[in-house]
């Protein structure tokens, strides 16, 4: 067998060397593209900061809150959990009709939101923060205003988020099964016995109730009537939310919408649809969850045009909300409308038309002549 000469060799040998190394090299300038960021992300500006109120809608706190491309593919699952966790309007589940369009919600407004539910390893590392989170006692309550305020959400807030997953994501193992279920059991023991929270406070079993509905599971049934007798069906609950609970939610609700003005307290009472087509009275005892009836019978008619009068119905058909035209303002020869909503079972709220919880696309609605 013919010998390689010395110098091919050593040619050879030089080349393979170089191929080497550039394989090297491109592996790590691969893997530099790869980093892994296990720390949360901060949002540049918080209800905390005085900035936030100088925004005139909640799409211009939106577009603060996004999380730059680069970063975001870069944290990992349990950094982008824990970044979620923060993002200011995680707790507006409380201002919707069912939780169902909450987290909808929260899939358009926030790509954070969007990209956590990407992950594969998303319901290990919820299960892992349920896990660690506590409900919170008297003491806690007590010690600190705001971190009072975010310990008493901590435990709802992942319970909402597992709500969440489990409804689009139907194939949870039978050990994750039997591990959330211990969970939750412990947390619904340790909330029983806390004097600070109602069955309102039971989000997950609320998430997977029939219609995904925040009004508590254990509520009845009956109806009432539309104008020309057409009946609705309504929801009744005898509890209502705790003293505490009233307060952290209206609390975490205001600082969210420094703009609006809170006329009355939260409650589980009623919400927006039984306040603007049933009664418009802090006492109305009932949940209304599909006010339709009300235009499709011909109660009220479509009003044509955008600028709405006093009195009118304003239906959010992208957010399953309803308000009334409260008042009319002309500023600087501008006609301003404002509006007046109960939020969810957050609080009943004057506001203008996007500075609330819900999508935009409103149409409006007029009483029909009899």
């Amino acid at each position: 067998m013919k010998r390689i000469k010395p110098i091919f060799a050593t040619i050879i040998v030089f080349i393979l060397s170089f191929s080497c190394i550039s394989t090297v090299y491109a592996l790590n300038e691969t893997q530099a593209t790869e980093v892994i960021i296990d720390i949360p992300y901060e949002f540049p500006i918080t209800p905390d900061d005085e900035q936030w109120e100088e925004f005139d809608t909640k799409q211009d706190r939106l577009d603060i809150c996004q999380i730059p491309d680069e970063i975001l593919h870069s944290l990992s699952t349990k950094a982008l959990l824990e970044t979620v966790l923060q993002y200011p309007y995680l707790t507006d589940y409380y201002a919707f009709n069912d939780y169902k369009d909450a987290a909808e919600t929260f899939m358009n407004d926030f790509n954070g939101f969007k990209e956590l539910y990407a992950r594969e390893d998303l319901t290990e590392v919820l299960l892992d923060a349920y896990q660690k989170v506590s409900v919170a006692d008297d003491a806690e309550f007590i010690d600190s205003e705001e971190d009072s305020i975010n310990d008493f959400f901590a435990v709802s807030n992942i319970e909402f988020l597992i709500g969440y997953d489990q409804l689009i994501n139907d194939d949870y193992t039978a050990e994750e099964a039997e591990r959330f279920d211990n969970l939750l059991e412990k947390k619904m023991k340790s909330r029983s016995e806390s004097d600070l929270y109602s069955e309102n406070s039971e989000i997950y079993l609320n998430f997977i109730s029939k219609d995904n509905s925040s009004v508590p599971y254990a509520s009845t049934t009956t109806t009432v009537k539309t104008p020309k007798g057409t009946k609705v069906t309504v929801s009744k609950t005898t509890s209502d939310l705790s003293s505490a609970e009233k307060d952290r939610i209206n609390k975490r609700t205001d600082k969210l919408y420094p703009n609006a003005t809170r006329i009355a307290t939260a409650t589980q009472k009623y919400n927006c649809h039984s306040y603007a087509w049933y009664q418009q009275s802090t006492n109305n005892p009932y949940w209304m969850n599909d006010p339709s009836a009300y235009w499709k019978d011909g109660s009220y008619k479509k009003f044509p045009d955008i600028r709405p009068r006093e009195g009118f119905k304003a239906y959010y058909y992208n957010g399953n909300h309803s308000a009334i035209v409260y008042k009319i303002k002309v500023i600087s020869g501008a006609q301003t409308f404002w509006y007046r909503s109960k939020w969810g079972t957050a609080g009943l709220y004057e506001h203008s038309l996007y500075d609330c919880p819900y999508s935009t696309g409103v149409r409006y609605y007029c009483k029909s002549a009899s």
